[in-house]
């Protein structure tokens, strides 16, 4: 006996010990540990120290770590990194690595796709891969030796090309290869330049090949036949002149010695950038092939071109050279030149093929070097669009009397890009045709002006279009044919600039309007007050002559016009853009007319950004990135209207941006706010920019690729008009009452309440929330935390400033532990287990006769609601057989605070999907309509995450289907009214919809501020729930009502309005046949025909005069006055 008490006291005298030991053993899922403590106090006998031990909660104090462990946080941008560094070829920057440079670098032959895919021949030979190399000044005529390596096709200056140089206006970059032939001797030989930047000479075996060419974006080519050996190893040598800025060719933002950390230029990129290759032709073959498309209401026209090289014609690519003063600006008066006729001799045979490559038609002309016109049924073709981009296959033959002596393949898409409606709207295949777009610069971080891959060029495509983007402006540079092929066969719409030259400023005057709006994304950007910027000195701002030098604009013009000729195949491109931002920009008028007249398959933005020359191109674009954008007052008569750059969001870590944020939270939270607030006048918003480039961090994606800098499927939603789940943040302080003294140092206690969601703990961010004006503001927790703003100007704008994760600490274990209020809510060590998944563990304390299955939490969780939440349905019977309380549910002011006050174990297994343990539960009398301290029930949530067999055990079970939320807090939280049906109505779930229905569930339900079942399905474009709800006897004339609707600025809107608004036209057309009004007026005086005028949709506008629309209606009453719309 005294032998036994002395080893009970002693382990009396251990029970902190064991409690430690018991709940790292829950935590850790120790199962061997914890039983041998059950061992060694079944040994000593030591009952009651199991049993409290067993029951001993867990408590966890959170403290801040010593200021040492983490930095201080600043607002301000990092130093820009030193200009063209050099890098080992071995050591290679992470920042520099995309996920393709490794594949570069082990290849003998970069690149290897067929560089020109629309015009594409079986046999060719590519000449990329390592050229000797060497530079000179320009007074040496040739290397005195090539004594280094270069990797061709990449800028001299980017890391794949292994030199990573400098280059400017005094040197010349000289590349020399051997060749051998593997063609037949009876062939000519065509060699073809892809993209060099800028003069090149080419030398075939010591022989001037033709004449030079000038134009870092055009592909040229010279038939070097008659200097080259069939039987021997043949030279090559080409030499290049690049002075990038300093001289007055197009190079877009190429930039020599930038110097400034804020720069919108970046690098320049010289010498070979494009695929170096040979071709094989016969004597007669053919040159160039176009396709245009034209769409009326019945039929599509097909216009062709397929031109023929003669021998007694020069090369398309080799033109001649005159002087200057001999050349003439391009004018509308101005003529292609004439082909040389083709006798009857020759053929052509243009075969056409669907895209599953079954036969669709076959054209046979004799009318050659000429255009040629072909109509098909509209019935009968598939149109391109970004949705759909159907091509189809061509193989063009030629035939000299019946030889046939030359085939090429190409590809053909079917599409009209026009402006339509009275107020003018960009239209796609004669459809108003929203353009969500990106600004693409064309920079990577490992091979500069050059993608590393074929694959890199498709995946920048391909993740603009999972994020919900249509459009890509490929600013300011003129990418190689494979870019526009993927943009081709992806299905992305193109915005095509042309690369600006000559100076950064304009040679024509600034209207007062254009000045007023471009001030003001000026101010809005750079954060400093607007009136004091609005006296502006124009002197300083014109360092040049009035006027564009006249050998500077025939080679703009001449680059213009060959980069129509290069691009005009490709459907993709559907906008020129001439100038941005007055780069260079003059003679507006007679350039736009002129584009116009020459190609008049296309759009024509003719300054972008401001100097806007009115009604001239078919569009008005905007530049402004502020949060608040400026549009013009009024609407062109002839001109859409477009955001032709805007957002610039970035993050703060490094570099710069034009709007900067903490996190990713923040930034998608910010796009999310410029979607929304878009103004329906626009046809199209370009949102800057695609990556980072060099400091330039305003990319959606990290410069090299890897990293994705908002949240995916937040951006994906808001861009298909899917408002419903915009992104919210949870805050810890909220500091907006600074006052507008000038504060320098702020104290916060440590102490506060974590308001948090318990099921979304690792996802969470946690953040102040500042505001702050004329002020330095130095904030630190208890004298260790400190977050510096480093801005002194005065600015309204707020700033979100994320905590550390490792601020909270349990200091008692030594380990860090999640942020979240059950890890200091006092829990046992079975609702621990069960919190943390340990099932073997969870069933020994479970099954273990002096565990409390009913010891709750500090808030009142039980083990029996932590398992049903969890999922085990075999433990729930082991704790239910043992007594657990079926409806035991946390209650208090600590639950309330934790918003988890009311949910009983039923609401648990329901929320997280656990249909066998709805089971369980509702057989042990579960009630299946008790709702927590929100007023949600088990089938609301069921009903709204779509959980089937949930939601039929519980209505089987007597669950009300007209039970919603009331009081309050529902009414905080927008809960008020919402049943069931209307829960599962607003998230699309078809099958519960169907099943509430049939059980009797009301259709014309609504919620407290007046927003029906029916409302938000047509909102979204739902269907199939909005038509179940028709078919169910829905009101389609409810529209939301009193202040909060006011708030939403939705009042009035029926689910016709809101669909109309949302461009759900399948939705639109549904209600109109099932008797929606057309004519509901909104509390802005706007109705839904009105709408459907503004977006310009024919098919709308027709099925809303069928279902009687006002044609003579006008907006009138106080609010239509306020908004300036009265009798429109």
């Amino acid at each position: 006996m005294g032998c036994t008490g002395t080893k009970a006291s002693k382990a009396e005298g251990d029970i902190d010990r064991y409690h430690v030991e018991i709940l790292n053993a829950a935590q850790g899922d120790d199962v061997r540990r914890l039983k041998e403590i059950f061992d060694e106090l079944d040994k000593r006998k030591a009952t009651t120290t199991k049993k409290e031990v067993l029951n001993m909660v867990m408590l966890i104090q959170f403290n801040l770590p010593p200021s040492e462990e983490f930095p201080s946080f600043s607002l301000s941008s990092s130093s820009s990194t030193p200009y063209l560094s050099p890098k080992s070829f071995a050591d290679i920057s992470p920042h520099v690595a995309t996920n393709w440079t490794e594949q570069v670098l082990s290849q003998a032959l970069p690149l290897n796709d067929y560089p020109r895919p629309h015009l594409r021949r079986q046999t060719w030979l590519n000449l990329n891969g390592h050229w000797l190399f060497a530079t000179t000044d320009l007074n040496d005529t040739f290397p005195v030796q090539f004594d280094r390596l270069v990797r061709v096709p990449f800028p001299v200056e980017s890391y794949l090309s292994d030199l990573d140089e400098y280059v400017d206006e005094h040197m010349f970059l000289w590349y020399k290869r051997m060749f051998n032939l593997p063609f037949a001797s009876q062939s000519r030989i065509l060699l073809h330049f892809d993209k060099v930047d800028y003069e090149t000479v080419v030398y075939i075996n010591d022989k001037l090949v033709g004449i030079r060419h000038c134009g870092g974006y055009d592909p040229f080519s010279y038939d070097i036949t008659s200097y080259i050996h069939y039987e021997d190893s043949n030279e090559i040598v080409v030499r290049v002149w690049d002075p990038s800025d300093h001289w007055h060719q197009a190079r877009g933002k190429q930039m020599l010695d930038v110097t400034e950390r804020n720069s919108i230029f970046y690098t320049p990129c010289s010498g070979i950038w494009g695929t170096v290759w040979l071709e094989p032709v016969p004597d007669v073959y053919i040159n160039r092939v176009q396709f245009q498309t034209k769409i009326s209401t019945e039929t599509v026209h097909l216009n062709y071109q397929v031109d023929l090289f003669l021998p007694s014609m020069h090369s398309k690519y080799a033109f001649i050279e005159y002087e200057d003063d001999a050349r003439e600006l391009l004018d509308v008066a101005f003529e292609k030149p004439s082909q040389e006729s083709m006798n009857s001799d020759y053929q052509l045979k243009i075969h056409i093929f669907k895209a599953n490559h079954e036969h669709f038609h076959t054209l046979t002309t004799r009318q050659i070097n000429q255009n040629n016109q072909f109509v098909f049924s509209l019935s009968d073709i598939n149109l391109w669009s970004p949705e759909d981009p159907y091509l189809y296959h061509i193989r063009i033959d030629l035939y000299r009397k019946t030889t046939l002596i030359d085939r090429v393949t190409s590809y053909v898409a079917f599409r009209q890009i026009s402006l339509c409606m009275k107020s003018k709207r960009i239209c796609l295949n004669h459809k108003p045709y929203f353009m969500f777009g990106v600004l693409d610069q064309g920079y990577w971080p490992d091979g500069l002006y050059r993608a590393p891959t074929d694959e890199a060029y498709k995946y920048d495509i391909e993740q603009m279009k999972k994020l919900g983007f249509n459009t890509l402006r490929k600013h300011m540079k003129i990418e190689t044919s494979r870019w526009y092929y993927w943009c081709d066969v992806l299905g992305m719409l193109v915005w095509q600039d042309m690369p600006a030259g000559d100076s950064y400023q304009g040679y024509e005057i600034e209207f007062e309007q254009d000045r007023q709006l471009r001030l003001h994304r000026d101010n809005r950007t750079n954060g400093l007050p607007t009136k004091s910027s609005m006296n502006e000195d124009t002197s300083a701002r014109r360092k040049k002559p009035l006027y564009r030098e006249y050998p500077s604009k025939i080679r703009f013009e001449e680059e213009l016009q060959t980069m129509i000729d290069f691009l005009s195949f490709h459907p993709s491109i559907v906008i020129w853009v001439l100038f941005n931002e007055e780069w260079g920009q003059y003679n507006t008028v007679r350039l736009a007319k002129w584009i116009e007249s020459y190609d008049p398959n296309r759009l024509v933005n003719a300054a972008s950004g401001w100097q806007d020359r009115e009604n001239v191109g078919h569009m008005r674009d905007i530049h402004d990135y502020t949060r608040n954008i400026l549009l013009p007052t009024i609407n062109d008569s002839n001109r859409a209207l477009v955001l032709g750059e805007c957002g610039g969001f970035g993050l703060t870590k490094s570099g710069w941006s034009y709007n900067q944020y903490p996190d990713e939270y923040l930034l998608t939270y910010a796009f999310e706010q410029l979607v929304v607030n878009l103004s329906g006048r626009l046809s199209a918003m370009i949102y800057t920019q695609l990556s980072d480039v060099e400091n330039e961090k305003n990319g959606m994606l990290t410069y090299n690729r890897k990293r994705l800098k908002l949240l995916s499927e937040h951006a994906n939603r808001v861009l298909k008009h899917d408002f419903s789940r915009l992104y919210k943040l949870e805050y810890v302080w909220n500091l907006t009452s600074i006052p507008l003294t000038n504060y320098t140092r702020l104290s916060l206690k440590p102490s506060f309440h974590l308001m948090l969601n318990p099921n979304n703990i690792m996802s969470s961010m946690f953040y102040f929330y500042t505001c702050y004006l004329y002020s330095l503001v130095n904030i630190n927790i208890n004298n260790h935390f400190q977050l510096i703003l480093n801005r002194t100007h005065d600015t309204l704008d707020y700033y979100y400033i994320p905590l550390p994760l490792n601020l909270f600490r349990n200091n008692r274990f030594n380990q860090q532990y999640s942020l979240g209020y059950r890890e200091a809510d006092g829990l046992t060590a079975l609702s621990i287990a069960a919190g943390k998944k340990h099932k073997t563990l969870t069933e020994i304390l479970a099954t273990c006769p002096e565990v409390d299955v009913n010891k709750a939490s500090l808030s009142g969780i039980t083990p029996l609601l932590m398992v049903a939440e969890v999922g085990w349905p075999d433990i729930l019977d082991i704790l239910l057989q043992r007594g657990a309380v079926v409806d035991s549910a946390p209650s208090g002011k600590r639950a309330e605070d934790n918003k988890i006050a009311g949910s009983t174990p039923l609401i648990g297994a329901t929320k997280y999907n656990h249909p066998e343990c709805v089971k369980r539960l509702l057989a042990h009398h579960a009630n299946p309509n008790h709702q927590n301290q929100s007023g949600i029930s088990a089938l609301m949530l069921a009903a709204e995450q779509g959980y089937f067999d949930c939601v039929k055990l519980l209505v089987q079970a007597g669950a009300d289907l007209e039970l919603a939320p009331s009081g309050q807090l529902a009414l905080t939280m927008n809960l008020c009214g919402q049943t069931p049906l209307f829960c599962a109505a607003k998230e699309g779930r078809i099958d519960i919809v169907k099943y509430l229905l049939d059980r009797g569930a009301n259709p014309r339900v609504q919620n407290h501020y007046g927003v029906s079942a029916l409302w938000i399905p047509a909102q979204k474009g739902m269907l199939q729930v909005v038509e179940l709800l028709l078919n169910a006897g829905a009101d389609t004339h409810v529209a939301p009502f009193g202040n909060l609707a006011d708030e939403l600025n939705i009042t009035g809107w029926t689910p016709l309005y809101a669909a109309m608004k949302s461009r759900k036209f399948d939705v639109v057309k549904l209600l109109l046949k099932r008797g929606a009004d057309p004519n509901a007026v909104t509390k802005l005086g706007s109705t839904p025909f009105l709408l459907a005028s503004e977006i310009c949709d024919l098919d709308i506008i027709e099925a809303c005069v069928e279902a009687n629309a006002d044609l003579d209606f006008a907006p009138s009453g106080s609010d239509a006055d306020n908004l300036n719309i009265t009798g429109q």
